[in-house]
């Protein structure tokens, strides 16, 4: 199999299924829920998925917006999810770039805005080490959501998101989280197809 300098395939396992970033499983994930506009600030954390974001020539890939401040980014993918009914999704490194998410994410879940915010999160090993930005963000952001998570297995990712999606849109429609440590954005996975949950119908 011949691979492009640009192909999102890295190696393939004994079965001969391609193996891909498991950022790039995150934006593919953002296509097949038509996300249209992803808002954020890059940083160490999340670095990986911004430049997946914005190097995809994949069809449909979320149009990437650099904002001045993660307030202002959230509150971007609020009014995008108000006026679209779409969830709009923001991107924030680990620490002080994800806590200051906060007030975007509480005036979504309070107004009724579909919001996906991943933050991003130092590597497994070192969460609970008190390292340099390391904070507790899956539960700092559980209180102000409507679902708040930690990807611990890269090959859930694109599941997670799904399930970020579903209960963003769900009545009553709100803010859902996702933390995913640096090294979980890093890992390679297999792609597997992610049917979308269908929304409530009131």
């Amino acid at each position: 199999m011949q691979v492009s300098e640009t192909s999102p395939v890295t190696e393939t396992d004994a079965v001969g299924t391609a193996k891909i970033k498991a950022s790039r499983a995150l934006v593919q994930s953002m296509i097949d829920h038509g996300i249209r506009y992803v808002f954020g600030i890059p940083g160490a954390k999340v670095d990986q998925l911004f430049e997946t974001l914005q190097y995809s020539t994949a069809p449909g890939t979320p149009k990437l917006i650099i904002t001045r401040h993660e307030q202002d980014a959230a509150l971007m993918a609020a009014g995008v999810g108000r006026m679209t009914g779409t969830p709009g999704v923001v991107i924030a490194t680990s620490g002080p770039g994800t806590s200051n998410l906060a007030t975007g994410l509480v005036t979504a879940t309070a107004e009724g805005d579909p919001v996906i915010a991943i933050g991003g999160q130092v590597p497994r090993n070192d969460v609970s080490r008190l390292t340099h930005q390391s904070i507790d963000s899956r539960s700092m952001m559980a209180p102000i959501t409507k679902s708040s998570v930690e990807v611990q297995d890269p090959n859930t990712i694109a599941e997670a998101f799904t399930n970020a999606y579903a209960v963003a849109v769900n009545s009553k429609k709100g803010a859902a989280f996702l933390s995913v440590p640096q090294d979980v954005m890093g890992h390679e996975v297999t792609p597997e197809p992610v049917m979308r949950i269908p929304e409530y119908q009131q």
